[in-house]
């Protein structure tokens, strides 16, 4: 099994990853950290930034890499540029909230291609919150 497969590569990805020209593989981002990312590729861990043209190519913030996205990255010196970001099979994302003069809110996508997820919530309070009502009306 390669690294690839190790990070969750399937059959959805491979008919959606591009034939690659020179110096330009594909990964799966690991951390995010504001601009910074890590990108688990072939090689192991490497640090990451997003190219201009995929920051300004973005309609809105929901288009740049998050956790678990594939992306398509050019390996340089010190780092790797990431160029495109790959077709997301699933996405957790939410409403942020709005803020004073914005017209309306976005979205935020806070995790994507992934297949199960533990939503954890302390019971050592009472259950009637709107947190546990939401969570209950939209997950049971």
């Amino acid at each position: 099994m390669t690294s690839l497969e190790r990070a969750g590569w399937d059959e959805f990805i491979g008919k959606h990853a591009p034939d690659l020209a020179k110096n330009r593989h594909v990964g799966r981002i690991c951390l995010q950290q504001k601009n910074k990312y890590r990108i688990l590729g072939i090689e192991g861990e490497i640090p990451a930034v997003i190219s201009g043209r995929l920051y300004h190519k973005a309609a809105d913030p929901s288009q740049l890499p998050v956790i678990g996205d594939w992306v398509v990255y050019k390996k340089t010196d010190a780092h790797a540029r990431i160029e495109s970001v790959l077709p997301r099979k699933t996405e957790l994302k939410r409403d942020t909230a709005t803020r004073k003069g914005r017209q309306r809110s976005s979205i935020q996508v806070i995790i994507a291609n992934v297949d199960i997820i533990f939503l954890v919530i302390g019971l050592d309070t009472r259950c009637e919150s709107q947190a546990h009502r939401t969570l209950s009306d939209n997950y049971w």
